[in-house]
């Protein structure tokens, strides 16, 4: 798909910057701190098997996914409020430079997101 369709507007691009600062301090920290918990789990149950590892490494990895969720259901494209990215994303919704429903730009496509006149 053509980007040539997408609409600039600074006030929405700001408050996309807005949104993805407050997400990266909140639950980007949740989902870097069970990532990290998962991966030495796993580490853990290849050194010792033991079922109870086992048992909290999926309740960690369900967590990992509800995090995921709520990260695509919260983080929401300011002009129409929905999720900047299609179902069968190639990235997070934090990475989506224009909104695929409402076709805004999220991230200023002049001077490599520098603040640009129009």
């Amino acid at each position: 798909m053509a980007n040539n369709r997408a609409t600039y507007n600074q006030k929405v691009i700001d408050e996309w910057a807005k949104q993805v600062a407050r997400r990266s301090r909140g639950l980007g920290r949740v989902h870097l701190v069970l990532v990290i918990a998962v991966v030495l789990l796993l580490a853990l149950i290849f050194m010792f098997t033991r079922p109870e590892l086992v048992v909290v490494f999926f309740f960690l990895a369900a967590a990992l996914v509800v995090t995921q969720v709520l990260d695509r259901f919260t983080l929401l494209c300011p002009n129409c409020k929905r999720s900047p990215i299609s179902w069968f994303p190639r990235g997070t919704a934090e990475d989506a430079d224009f909104c695929v429903h409402c076709f805004y730009w999220l991230k200023s496509p002049y001077a490599n997101g520098k603040q640009a006149k129009v």
